[in-house]
Formats: C-alpha cells, sequence, structure tokens
C-alpha cells in the first residue's frame, strides 16, 4: 500500500552526517512540530512532556525516540525516521487509514486515544481538563497488532476524537 500524501517521508540516518547532527535535526522537527506551531484537538491545546530533560531535550522527543528515560541510549532508527508522523497522524485523525479508540486507564488521569495508522504507527495521546498531553508514537510491530485490534474493537464506540 502506498502511504497518503499527507504523511511526511522518512528522515533516514546517514553515517556521513553522524548520530549528533542526525539527533539535533530530529530534535528540530520534533521542536517545529510540537513546541512552535500548537496543535489544538476539539479546542484544546496539545501540549508535551518536557521533563526530564536529558542532554538538554524534552522528555517526549526520546520517548518517540525509543530512548530510555533516564540516558540517552541510541533508541530505534526506525522511530527516528518516524519523527514528523505523529504530528501529521494527529491533524488527519478522520483520515480512513486511522483507527482511533479511547481508554480509561487505573492510574491515568484522563482518557488515553490511540490513533493507530493503518496498522503500522501508533499516536497516543491523552485527554485532560482542559488540554491534551502528547504521550507517545510507536512502530506497531506484528507481536502487538493483534492485542491492539482487540483494544480498538473493545473500544471504539466509548469516547469520541474529532
Amino acid at each position: 500500500m502506498s502511504h497518503p500524501s499527507w504523511l511526511p517521508a522518512l528522515v533516514k540516518y546517514s553515517e556521513q552526517v553522524g548520530k549528533e547532527v542526525y539527533i539535533g535535526n530530529l530534535y528540530k522537527l520534533y521542536r517545529k512540530d510540537f513546541v512552535d506551531n500548537a496543535i489544538i484537538i476539539n479546542g484544546k491545546k496539545l501540549t508535551i512532556r518536557k521533563h526530564p530533560r536529558i542532554d538538554g531535550r524534552d522528555k517526549a522527543f526520546w520517548h518517540i525516540c525509543g530512548e530510555d528515560e533516564t540516558q540517552n541510549n541510541g533508541g530505534c532508527y526506525d522511530r527516528h525516521a518516524r519523527i514528523c508522523w505523529p504530528k501529521a497522524i494527529i491533524l488527519n485523525r478522520l483520515d480512513a487509514n486511522i483507527k482511533i479508540w479511547g481508554e480509561k486507564q487505573a492510574g491515568i488521569q484522563g482518557v488515553r486515544f490511540h490513533l493507530w495508522f493503518d496498522k503500522k504507527y501508533l499516536v497516543v495521546i491523552e485527554e485532560r481538563s482542559g488540554y491534551f498531553l502528547f504521550i507517545t508514537g510507536y512502530i506497531t510491530y506484528k507481536s502487538r497488532i493483534k492485542n491492539l485490534e482487540k483494544r480498538f474493537n473493545d473500544n471504539k464506540d466509548k469516547y469520541s476524537l474529532k
């Protein structure tokens, strides 16, 4: 299947650029998408987790990249390459390629919404009082698909996200 035109191209790693420059470029893209340009969902601003900051970069950034919360451990280049996908998926959440469901979970303040693009990539945001919080985005490998399909079918009609 070809990707929809709204989905950004992958930002691939190049050894010629080097890891530090690559991570710096990814962080600039993340900041442009989530900090410099506000995302509004149902009239509420989407915010990000900033702390704990690692190497001067927000927690949410490292989480998207698949990094350990306490150290910069290299992460996953497949996740890195999709740094621009979460915003595109959020903005295009009504596209037919995206399944959405909300769940209340123990210990969670609000409703967690899952935006699942083409069974390939999952974005998680949480609706709280007066705002949304970006939780993460990650690739959904085959081992998780059956569980995610069940969660979608069990919860697709419980909460609404327009």
